[in-house]
């Protein structure tokens, strides 16, 4: 039998964006991130996974390891949750009459992480975990 092996990453905004990459940087040099069947996440902890799943097929593994983590995963979260868009973003939406506050924050997120890729496109994910991604909204 096929040892599964599955990883939560919980919530907490940017904060826990930044403490779940750290866990999945240490998982990738211990050769155990290949070898993940599954992946659930909360808030900001589904930052960090959607930033995964969306560049999985883009990680190159050798004896487990994939040697390309920090360019592909690392560079990309540690820039996103270093930007303070965030309270910019909710200011411009209070004094918008086209766009609702989530509805900016929403186009933040996709214009600089995810880049129109949709939970559907994840389908297309080779050798990849399965990711189920928890939260009130999946804009």
């Amino acid at each position: 039998m096929d040892e599964k092996i599955g990883l939560g990453l919980s919530g907490g905004g940017f904060r826990a964006s930044l403490y779940n990459l750290g866990s999945l940087i240490r998982l990738n040099e211990m050769g155990v991130l290949s070898r993940l069947s599954r992946i659930t996440s909360v808030s900001g902890g589904s930052i960090t996974s959607a930033v995964l799943a969306k560049y999985w097929n883009n990680l190159n593994f050798e004896h487990g390891v994939a040697t390309n983590f920090e360019k592909e995963i690392t560079q990309r979260i540690w820039e996103f949750c270093s930007d303070d868009f965030d309270v910019k973003t909710v200011f411009s939406g209070l004094f918008s009459f086209k766009h609702s506050i989530s509805d900016k924050v929403a186009l933040k997120y996709d214009k600089r992480l995810f880049k129109g890729t949709t939970l559907g496109d994840l389908k297309e994910n080779k050798n990849a975990p399965q990711f189920l991604f928890y939260g009130t909204s999946l804009q």
